[in-house]
């Protein structure tokens, strides 16, 4: 898993960020950004041998981290570049169909954090939500093909 996010880093160190002020003609700031995550993935998803590759990996484990805009989700007003925190993680077991995952994001300028942990066992997953002490099963969440 260390190789994977060594790999990924590397990835997104030499990629060169476009210029935005050299758009090219028809395409908006999304579209680019967009059409450039594509390219990390798919550069990604080539230095692990291709969709063979990854279908090929049983237990992995992912890591996301950066900022999550939580606009309208606070009583309070918040200004459109007030970032969360964000580290999520998630460790897959394809052989045994489990899953545990962790999500904390931290509110910019405070010590709040909204904190969940999910769990999925073959066919059946729950949530828990530590910041307010709930379980709640999860609709529809499976490690089973169905």
């Amino acid at each position: 898993m260390t190789q994977l996010l060594v790999l990924f880093a590397a990835l997104l160190a030499a990629t060169p960020a476009p210029d935005p002020l050299r758009a090219p003609s028809g395409t908006t700031l999304s579209q680019r950004a967009n059409a450039d995550a594509l390219g990390i993935l798919d550069a990604a998803v080539a230095a692990y041998g291709g969709p063979a590759g990854l279908e090929a990996a049983r237990r992995f484990r992912i890591v996301q981290t950066g900022l999550r805009y939580q606009l309208f989700q606070n009583e309070d007003p918040e200004l459109a570049w007030d970032g969360w925190e964000l580290l999520r993680t998630a460790a897959v077991d394809l052989d045994a169909g489990r899953l545990y995952g962790e999500y904390r994001v931290k509110k910019p300028a405070s010590d709040y954090v909204w904190w969940t942990r999910e769990f999925v066992d073959g066919g059946k997953g729950w949530e828990l939500i530590l910041t307010k002490k709930w379980a709640v099963p999860t609709m529809k969440r499976s490690m089973v093909n169905e």
